[in-house]
């Protein structure tokens, strides 16, 4: 586009902001507006609703430079988008132009700009606001990562889209070359080129055995609303299916890498690890740091290309030059290799207490849980709260269930982090095996046995409700009759925790042994 030209988009583009900035040229006159600018929209946010155009730009990955192609995008944008928030994106509505200027409430000849038509929600329980706010908790997260995972397993499957990933990352380097000098300098390019290429080669078996669906594609912290009915995720990529269809991991970078940006790794870890058990997905332990990589070079190279924009203001500029730098170091710094790596392993008779302490431990230690309970209902092809069935606990079914469980924390070990490993460890080998797998990675392991009265055990048992387990007092008065006993051959640090205690004095025994 020539210099006359893009002076011209500017002009026309000032216009429409100005004239939609109108009251009077919006349905309903609504009392304000307040206008949000990306790379490609200009967003109109009025009392009740949002209209949102596309801009007249071209990036390479999408170009709207033709009324054609953007009233196309618009009506692409519902499909996609209403599979999570139907009741939010409403339609696309037309925008007209007469002697007063441009117009949503009065219709003259043909239209000239088309914008999608959605319902307004509320700020303030939007994920974003909710982090600054110090109200966005382990709970919500939790509860995103399953709304997320149910999304993707409802979502139309396709096979690996490792080509497309490399394509996106040369994308990358050859748009952001440019910015070189302005906001990132050559040293952090060319590291940050060394870097990710050496992870695409490092992990190209595992990255092309991954399954993509067609998924969100820009699943970012702003595009999370915390409504009473459950999360709903907005804005899904519509212009480009190469950036939607994915791999579901990819997806899930987007927000672990945000929660990392903005200083709270522990939610990031702990979002990826309840979806890691929502989705039965442990494998995409040792490829997620390069996924996050990748997303912050994307929202780097964003924000750089709304800083260039002769459109945006001075102090948006500042502000997007600044926040291309620290997200061009963090993915940078999000290659760079962990060292927290650990087991621990809980074990117990049924009603001691496991998944209890396990959580306590994640919230300690930040680690995936890796739930026998859960493992053996997903091998059983059942629903984590439905009945297993007699023939999920035969010893061959439970020999397959100890070999996933190694198998997940195999991956989680990987990546550098925690595996925290909930079972009973009352038979057959499963602490030599997991202690075995510690050795091999050189890396320590706790074993918590969890202990309480019998009575107690059978009190838990009797009262338990909606819970992934299926053991109940005949399951252990099994374990009792057998007078079953944790093989203590193997080289663990064992700590016994009794659980029928004040949590607090479990927690401080837990933080004294995990972090002492």
């Amino acid at each position: 586009m020539s210099e006359a030209d893009d002076a011209q988009r500017l002009a026309r583009e000032r216009a429409l902001i100005e004239d939609l900035s109108d009251p009077n040229n919006l349905p309903g006159s609504p009392r304000q507006i307040e206008l949000a600018r990306t790379h490609g929209s200009l967003v109109f946010l009025a009392d009740d609703d949002v209209y949102k155009l596309k801009r007249a730009v071209d990036f390479g990955f999408f170009d709207f430079t033709t009324l054609a192609a953007r009233r196309a995008d618009c009506d692409a944008e519902l499909r996609p988008n209403r599979r999570t928030a139907a009741d939010v994106y409403l339609d696309v509505l037309p925008i007209y132009a007469d002697d007063d200027g441009f117009s949503m409430t009065r219709a003259h000849g043909e239209p000239v700009e088309w914008a999608v038509h959605m319902r307004r929600l509320p700020d303030d329980v939007r994920a974003d606001v909710l982090l600054r706010t110090g109200r966005l908790d382990a709970g919500r997260v939790a509860e995103l990562a399953a709304a997320t995972a149910r999304f993707h397993r409802e979502a139309e499957p396709h096979d690996s889209t490792f080509d497309a990933l490399r394509t996106n990352i040369a994308e990358n380097f050859e748009q952001t070359r440019p910015m070189i000098g302005r906001h990132l300098d050559q040293a952090t390019f060319d590291d940050l080129h060394a870097a990710q290429h050496a992870w695409l080669e490092k992990s190209s078996v595992r990255l092309a055995s991954r399954p993509a669906c067609d998924g969100h594609g820009d699943l970012r912290l702003e595009h999370v609303y915390f409504l009473d009915g459950g999360p709903v995720m907005i804005d899904c990529i519509e212009f480009n299916e190469r950036f939607r269809i994915a791999d579901p991991a990819l997806d899930v970078a987007f927000l672990a890498m945000e929660a990392y940006r903005e200083g709270r790794g522990d939610l990031a870890e702990v979002f990826l690890g309840a979806f890691a058990y929502e989705s039965d997905d442990y494998e995409f332990y040792p490829i997620i740091d390069g996924y996050m990589s990748y997303r912050a070079f994307v929202r780097a190279k964003v924000a750089g290309f709304v800083a260039d924009d002769p459109g945006t203001s001075a102090e948006v500029r500042t502000r997007k030059r600044d926040a291309a730098e620290r997200q061009f170091e963090l993915a940078l710094d999000l290659l760079a290799p962990r060292d927290s790596a650990r087991i621990v392993a809980i074990g117990g008779l049924p009603g001691s207490g496991k998944s209890t302490v396990a959580r306590a431990v994640r919230a300690l230690l930040f680690g995936p849980i890796i739930s026998a309970d859960a493992t053996r209902k997903h091998l059983a092809g059942v629903d984590k709260l439905a009945a297993a069935g007699a023939d999920a606990y035969t010893p061959e079914f439970s020999a397959r269930v100890l070999d996933e469980i190694v198998q997940r924390t195999d991956c989680v070990l990987a990546s550098g982090r925690t595996a925290i490993v909930d079972t009973t460890f009352y038979s057959g080998d499963a602490l030599e095996r997991v202690a075995k797998l510690a050795a091999d990675w050189q890396v320590p392991i706790d074993f918590i046995e969890c202990t309480a009265p019998v009575d107690v055990l059978r009190r838990r048992l009797r009262q338990r409700e909606g819970d992934v387990s299926d053991a109940d007092t005949r399951v252990l008065d099994k374990f009792l009759a057998r007078r079953d006993r944790v093989a203590l051959d193997a080289p663990v640090v064992h700590h016994l925790l009794d659980t029928d205690c004040d949590p607090n004095i479990v927690r401080e025994s837990l933080v004294e042994w995990l972090l002492g």
